[in-house]
């Protein structure tokens, strides 16, 4: 186990702080442990207005408390993750739904398919993070 790992695990055992001051103590360990990253913090998803609600975080402060679903990286991977858990409860229900009696044999086994959130960006066209760089020069890049 590495020496943040033990310090991450350490905070977690502590019983006398909160889970929030735990939260919100594991995002200055982060921000201070690992140079790469100028922010840290927790986003929780509100899914009845479809919000993302800025909780404790370390770093330059930001504008971006509230964050609706589809908007921006965050607000995307909201989407991408709320079609996810659809459709991982769409197929447990299909598993647990009992097959018709007549030619239950011969029925034909469901595949779960991915499904896409929002239509795929294409290289040339702007950025979805709002940058104003086309995705290729952006997010893209990795792809």
């Amino acid at each position: 186990m590495t020496a943040i790992q033990e310090q991450i695990s350490e905070l977690f055992k502590n019983e006398t702080i909160d889970f929030g001051e735990k939260l919100s103590a594991l995002c200055t360990l982060l921000n201070q442990s690992l140079p790469h990253y100028t922010w840290v913090g927790f986003y929780f998803a509100d899914h009845l207005s479809k919000t993302l609600h800025l909780g404790p975080y370390s770093g330059a402060e930001t504008e971006h408390t509230s964050i609706p679903f589809g908007k921006g990286i965050c607000g995307q991977v909201a989407v991408s993750e709320e079609a996810q858990r659809t459709n991982l409860d769409n197929l447990q229900t299909s598993r647990n739904e009992a097959p018709d009696q007549k030619g239950a044999e011969n029925q034909e086994r469901r595949v779960a398919e991915p499904v896409r959130a929002q239509p795929k960006v294409g290289r040339n066209e702007p950025c979805p993070c709002g940058s104003g760089k086309k995705y290729k020069a952006c997010h893209g890049k990795a792809d």
